[in-house]
Formats: structure tokens, sequence, C-alpha cells
């Protein structure tokens, strides 16, 4: 992990009986900086790890969009 990386949140969104935990970050690239939120959830025997990446100036715009859609994962 790069020092400069900040990690902001974490928490978890109810996808039905499904418990999806999540954390979210501000990283940096060559001339910039970006959001991800990432998350981890089972299907059957697989854990999926996703993540949601945008410019960091839209996140507050994203974070909320990708906390309502984690909600309607169906297994």
């Amino acid at each position: 992990l790069w020092k400069q990386n900040v990690f902001y949140d974490t928490g978890t969104v109810q996808a039905g009986k499904l418990e999806i935990p999540w954390m979210d970050m501000k990283g940096f690239c060559l001339n910039g900086s970006f959001y991800c939120l990432m998350f981890l959830f089972e299907i059957e025997e697989d854990m999926v790890l996703g993540n949601f990446h945008c410019g960091f100036p839209q996140y507050d715009i994203w974070k909320p969009v990708m906390l309502k859609l984690l909600t309607t994962i169906k297994v």
C-alpha cells in the first residue's frame, strides 16, 4: 500500500440475508487522486472481491449510489 493512501470508513450493508462488508479510501495517481470503494461477499464456496473507482471530486455523489447498489445483490 502507498503510505499516501487515506482510508476513510468501513461498514456493512445488507442484501437480503447477505451481509456485505465494505471499506473506502482515497488513492493517488500520476496527476490526481481517485476514490475507491471495495467490498467482499461470498457466493456458495467462492469469495467475490469487488471495487469501484471514480475521480475523487465525485466521491460524494458515487459513494451513496454504490452502497445502495450493493443492497440489490442477489445470490
